[in-house]
């Protein structure tokens, strides 16, 4: 299959939404931001810029959407003489940890399942500990899991999403450094997520008194949060994977609270024996 990050361009570049290209994708909004991050980031170039009516293709953007779609003609000329029952399939057993993956780790590994062409995909859902006894037995290939690998086993990082406090560049006070003593003086809007737990969690650590906290507002989604932000009401607290245009954009400057550094990770574990890098390959192009 070709990257899914070329499927990505070609969405945003029909829609010029995120919003729309992720419920068009399948992907979520941050995967679809990360997706475009990737892609800028290889080929050196930036691919859309921010406008007040939405987003543009940049003319390096116009010039990667036409090869990029005469890449998906060609393959796809490639699939029908071949015919897709000439690809032999590699079997994966894929375990999922259902207690701590994000939404859009879940929903990269859906559309893994959904379009990839070389491996025949087995999803099984349970907690890490039944996993781990699953992957011994040799029931299970690969393990999905926000949790470090044991030492006996393999693994590979395949994401990791820091947790950012975005202040609005618009207040020429801004700090580049929050001090622990200031923190209950410092208005935060927060996204309900998992950004939001590993925040709060991370200031619990650090002897914190989350109860005495000003949160001035809470948001489903982070467009609301950012622009509350970039209005001036508070710093919005996210995952760098849902900031990523407005950052570029300028409108949200980043700031580090003292001893604070909240991060998603995401790890794929395997047995030494296993073989199919392709596949931790393919794995690491869908999550984001």
């Amino acid at each position: 299959m070709l990257n899914p990050k070329l499927y990505t361009l070609l969405t945003v570049a029909e829609t010029l939404n995120l919003t729309q290209a992720a419920a068009k994708s399948g992907f979520t909004q941050p995967a679809v931001s990360q997706h475009i991050k990737a892609l800028e980031a290889e080929l050196g170039v930036k691919l859309f810029i921010r406008k007040d009516s939405g987003i543009k293709l940049t003319k390096e953007g116009e010039i990667a959407v036409k090869y990029a779609e005469k890449l998906l003609a060609v393959y796809d000329k490639l699939k029908r003489e071949l015919g897709k029952d000439t690809v032999k399939k590699t079997k994966i057993n894929l375990g999922i940890d259902e207690n701590s993956l994000p939404k859009s780790v879940a929903n990269g590994i859906l559309n893994l399942v959904n379009n990839e062409q070389n491996f025949d995909i087995k999803l099984v859902f349970d907690e890490v500990v039944n996993l781990y006894a699953l992957l011994e037995n040799d029931e299970l290939d690969v393990i999905i899991t926000d949790q470090k690998p044991i030492k006996t086993l393999n693994g590979k990082l395949l994401l990791s999403n820091p947790v950012l406090v975005l202040a609005p560049t618009l207040n020429n006070n801004v700090t580049p450094t929050i001090e622990l003593k200031n923190v209950y003086e410092t208005p935060f809007i927060f996204k309900n997520d998992k950004s939001r737990a590993l925040f709060i969690s991370s200031l619990k650590s650090a002897g914190v008194n989350v109860k005495k906290l000003k949160i001035v507002a809470e948001s489903s989604t982070p467009s609301t949060a950012i622009n509350l932000a970039v209005a001036g009401l508070g710093y919005a607290v996210l995952f760098e994977s849902d900031s990523l245009l407005d950052l570029k954009d300028g409108k949200l400057v980043p700031v580090t609270i003292e001893g604070i550094n909240p991060s998603a990770s995401v790890y794929a574990i395997y047995k030494n024996d296993f073989k199919q890098n392709d596949f931790i390959s393919t794995l690491s192009d869908f999550i984001f």
